[in-house]
C-alpha cells in the first residue's frame, strides 16, 4: 500500500503548529514550573524525532522535491522548537541558553537526496515597520509558503530566553483572529 505523502505532511504540519504554539506560550513564562518545562522539552524531542523517521522513510520512497522541501521546512520547526524549549529548561536551571547563529537548511539535489547544506542566518529584519500583511508576507519570503509556520518561525527565533518586543510581535500575529482563524 503507498503512502499518501500529502496527507502525512498535511498531518505533521498540524501536529508541529500546535507544539509551536504550546512552546511560544509556554516559554515566555517566568516561572513555568520546572516539571512543565522538562514535560514540555521530552514533548518536542519525541515529535522531532517521530518527525525524522517520516522524513526518513518519504526519502527512502522517493518523494517528490517538492513534498521533500515541505519536509525540510517541517524538519526545521521541529528543530526551532527543540532549541526553544531546551532554552527553556536551561534558563530554569540556571544554565546559559544554546545560541544558534545559523538556521540549517538543506539544498535538494535534482535526485531528491540531501545535495548539500547550506547554513545562512534567516530572520526578518526591520520587522517593527512593517504592517501585519507585510510581515506575514515577509516571513513567508523568508521561511516558505505556510503562512502560519512562517510565522512561527519568526516568534521562534525572535526568542532568546527572554519576552522581547520582537517575540511578542511575532507570536502576537501567529495568535490574531482574522474571521475566526490565525491570521497567519
Amino acid at each position: 500500500m503507498e503512502i499518501d505523502w500529502l496527507a502525512t505532511l498535511a498531518e505533521q504540519g498540524d501536529i508541529a503548529k500546535s507544539k509551536a504554539t504550546e512552546v511560544a506560550t509556554l516559554v515566555v513564562k517566568p516561572e513555568l514550573p520546572l516539571e512543565i518545562a522538562s514535560r514540555l522539552y521530552r514533548d518536542v524531542e519525541k515529535g522531532a524525532q517521530t518527525f525524522d523517521r517520516i522524513l526518513s522513510d518519504m526519502e527512502d520512497a522517493d518523494g517528490s522535491d517538492e513534498l521533500l522541501e515541505a519536509a525540510d521546512a517541517l524538519a526545521e520547526l521541529w528543530s526551532q522548537l527543540s532549541v526553544a524549549s531546551a532554552n527553556k529548561l536551561r534558563e530554569l536551571q540556571g544554565l546559559s541558553p544554546i545560541m544558534i547563529r545559523e538556521a540549517s537548511h538543506y539544498a535538494r539535489g535534482s535526485d531528491s537526496t540531501r545535495a548539500g547544506h547550506q547554513s545562512e542566518e534567516r530572520k526578518v529584519t526591520g520587522w517593527q515597520k512593517l504592517t501585519e500583511h507585510d510581515a506575514i508576507e515577509a516571513a513567508v519570503a523568508e521561511h516558505g509558503k505556510d503562512r502560519a509556520a512562517s510565522v512561527a518561525y519568526c516568534a521562534l527565533k525572535a526568542y532568546d530566553g527572554r519576552d522581547s518586543a520582537e517575540y511578542r510581535f511575532w507570536f502576537g500575529l501567529f495568535l490574531k483572529p482574522a474571521k475566526r482563524k490565525r491570521v497567519a
